[in-house]
């Protein structure tokens, strides 16, 4: 039986991992998508220390995968159905087994807000997507319409105006909610346009394209790129999480919990601090505190 598991492989799951790798355990890590989380997605990564020139979110995946790599840390890439209390451990279900470890850490990230945009569930999917990765391998000539004001929004603009022809950005309030510097490159970006006080109504496909119907300045505007992408907010994932689990349960300020052995890191419970440099803190900590939990010691 392993003493602990880890669901999730973005920088707070790794970071947890490697402590307790190199702590004595052999924890299981479990990761339904792709090893780095949204950290993939990121266009450049400038306030993680060691990199004085930045690194992009990919680069520094590899880099968490080589080190993973050299501590023989195998990633499980399998989906945990469900997550339940059994004894005094848990009972982790996934597709072809049931698991029981003594202690879990969760680092499951977050999923996307939707957003009220009348026809979207006819293109949903094939042509306007709510996740970077979904989107298939863009083309010089596409277009696309990113809508949000957030720091995802605009950063995800810059990462796509690499590769496609433009990229338009649109949001219902008068200004994006973004760090200054990504705005700033945005709108100094050749192929980037940011329009605010925009707002969708609805959308629909129409000749191999999709059609956003919105209301700038009191004005209806047409939006006709070849792809929509909606980032307008995250909420933390605790779909894991059984539904009568999630009844009882009370995540602290620390990452502990109302329940021993049962911790959460990253993203999962620091939703509007979403930086790699926390992530990474906040694994080591809890798989800290989760190492003195298996260990006999005292847990808060």
């Amino acid at each position: 039986m392993k003493d602990i598991a880890i669901i999730g492989a973005g920088p707070a799951g790794i970071a947890a991992s490697i402590y307790l790798k190199r702590a004595g355990f052999e924890p299981l890590v479990f990761e339904k998508g792709d090893i780095g989380g949204l950290l993939l997605n990121a266009n450049l990564v400038e306030n993680y220390p060691g990199f004085p020139e930045g690194i992009t979110g990919k680069e520094l995946v590899k880099l968490f995968k080589n080190q993973l790599l050299r501590l023989d840390i195998y990633v499980e890439n399998k989906e945990v159905k469900e997550v339940n209390i059994d004894g005094d451990g848990f009972k982790l279900i996934t597709s072809n087994e049931i698991l029981n470890p003594r202690a879990l850490i969760i680092t499951s990230g977050t999923i996307p807000k939707d957003i009220e945009l009348k026809g979207q569930s006819s293109v949903l999917g094939r042509k306007l997507f709510y996740e970077i990765k979904d989107i298939p391998p863009p083309k010089r000539e596409d277009t696309f319409v990113v809508i949000g004001a957030g720091d995802a929004a605009f950063d995800y603009a810059l990462n796509l105006s690499k590769d496609v022809s433009k990229v338009d950005i649109i949001f219902r309030s008068g200004k994006a909610k973004c760090l200054t510097l990504l705005e700033d490159r945005a709108r100094k970006s050749k192929n980037i346009y940011v329009h605010p006080k925009t707002a969708p109504l609805h959308v629909k496909e129409e000749q191999g394209k999709i059609k956003i119907e919105c209301i700038s300045d009191g004005k209806e505007t047409i939006f006709t790129p070849k792809y929509g992408l909606i980032a307008c907010g995250r909420s933390p994932n605790l779909n894991v999480i059984s539904k009568e689990l999630q009844k009882s349960l009370r995540i602290k300020k620390d990452g502990t919990t109302n329940i021993p052995g049962l911790y959460f890191a990253g993203d999962v419970r620091r939703g509007n601090f979403r930086q790699t440099g926390i992530a990474v803190g906040d694994g080591i900590s809890t798989a800290m505190m989760a190492a003195e939990f298996l260990l006999g010691g005292y847990e808060k």
